[in-house]
């Protein structure tokens, strides 16, 4: 038998009965509408905090904060070109810019209020971190967008939404403020920290985001604005997605729990995000936390349980008082972005199947994808399968470009986490049996 036919042979030895019947059942599925289609092509982005609460002692970030403008005080006058070339080297495809975070403190110079970078002394008042932020993101290819907290407003002494009409109709205004810094390049993304409470906010949003409906700005946090651009968090900061991820849901798009997201019967179309940091547990800067930051391991099985799982990944940037990101964490970045193109950008496996031995070696098949596009595309597959009882693993590999076919066989590893055993032991495997095709 030709190895053609073997190959063929060998994954149909497993293959579900049902898998050959005719199906005639229909379903009517949701859909994703354009903004959501641009919010998958992205992948993968970066979240920058840098505000105010940067200025702020980490103990003293809290509403009873003395609040000063001059306390804004960067060292440089423009230190957003490293946030967003740095953003492009390291493979981000957008960059969500944390305008604001509970302070109230205006990042660019809004005319609502007093407590604005107007009345720093950064740039003798003359300066707008948004304006840089979208000129330099512009220059580097970044898609642009921004983060905005209603649901706190220390300034106003508004906490967890306790706002007076007049507090609500104010944030409204600086919202759309906010967005009128965009131009006529809407945001690619609006992200609303905590979402939204209360019926005057609510319905007042939603006519502000109404304004974006033939753009293909997406809407995190947003509750029951437009089906077309709404997204979800998927419920935690540890860029690990829930499985299963339908992306799908029954009602609005801020909903999910912590074991699975969404409902293979869902009507509306709800793609997800996941979110994470460099150093644990922090989004903005702080001093002496070198020891918390995540290695490239770390990192890279953080973009397995999030893009691995169809969820969007969000990496963290916290700049420090300068306004620039520090060097260690500039090398981290790279470090991450460079075995993240190694592991992706070159197509090595034509396609493969795999199976696995029980303890009492009977053999079951695990899956078929042709083409494999990449390793590290689908080596987290393996780990959604429940390998638990496995006693060793086979992965029949057919290589780019010589379309040798080879087997890395693999002794199973007792340990719970499968996606830990299979970045490290996984990867070894189908890279000695790489070596050793030309012998």
């Amino acid at each position: 038998m030709h190895l053609d036919e073997k190959w063929v042979a060998k994954s149909k030895q497993f293959r579900p009965a049902h898998w050959d019947k005719p199906h005639t059942t229909v379903y009517d599925v949701p859909k994703p509408s354009p903004a959501h289609l641009a919010f998958h092509e992205d992948t993968f982005g970066v979240i920058i905090h840098f505000n105010y609460l940067t200025y702020l002692p980490p103990g003293n970030r809290t509403p009873d904060a003395v609040l000063d403008a001059a306390q804004f005080s960067p060292s440089s006058e423009k230190f957003t070109a490293q946030w967003l070339s740095l953003a492009r080297d390291v493979g981000a495809k957008y960059a969500v810019y944390v305008a604001d975070h509970f302070s109230g403190f205006s990042t660019w110079p809004s005319e609502l209020s007093t407590f604005t970078v107007k009345h720093s002394p950064w740039r003798f008042g003359m300066g707008n971190v948004v304006a840089d932020f979208l000129e330099s993101a512009e220059e580097h290819g970044i898609r642009p967008g921004v983060f905005y907290s209603f649901h706190n407003n220390w300034h106003r002494h508004v906490v967890n939404f306790n706002a007076t009409t007049v507090d609500v109709l104010f944030q409204l205004a600086r919202f759309k403020e906010l967005l009128d810094e965009f131009g006529d390049n809407p945001a690619a993304q609006v992200w609303l920290d905590d979402g939204l409470q209360g019926e005057l906010l609510i319905e007042e949003f939603n006519k502000i985001i109404q304004t974006l409906e033939n753009s293909n700005t997406t809407c995190h946090h947003c509750g029951s604005a437009s089906a077309a651009h709404a997204v979800s968090w998927m419920g935690n900061e540890l860029a690990r997605m829930p499985y299963p991820n339908w992306n799908s849901q029954n009602q609005d798009c801020s909903d999910f729990d912590g074991n699975h997201y969404g409902s293979p019967d869902g009507t509306r179309y709800c793609p997800s995000h996941c979110d994470g940091v460099l150093n644990q547990h922090f989004w903005f800067w702080e001093p002496y936390t070198s020891d918390r930051r995540y290695t490239v391991p770390e990192l890279l099985a953080n973009y397995f349980t999030s893009v691995g799982r169809g969820c969007n990944f969000v990496l963290n940037m916290g700049p420090d008082t300068t306004g620039f990101l520090p060097k260690p964490d500039v090398e981290r970045y790279l470090e991450f972005g460079l075995w993240r193109r190694r592991t992706f950008e070159s197509p090595l496996i034509e396609s493969y199947f795999m199976f696995y031995t029980d303890s009492n070696n009977k053999e079951h098949f695990v899956t078929t994808l042709t083409p494999m596009q990449t390793i590290g595309n689908h080596r987290y597959h393996l780990a959604l399968e429940g390998l638990q009882d496995a006693h060793q693993l086979t992965i029949a590999c057919r290589f780019l470009p010589t379309k040798s076919k080879a087997s890395a066989r693999v002794s199973y590893v007792a340990v719970h986490d499968w996606s830990d055993w299979l970045f490290d032991d996984f990867v070894a495997a189908v890279q000695n049996v790489t070596a050793t095709m030309g012998e």
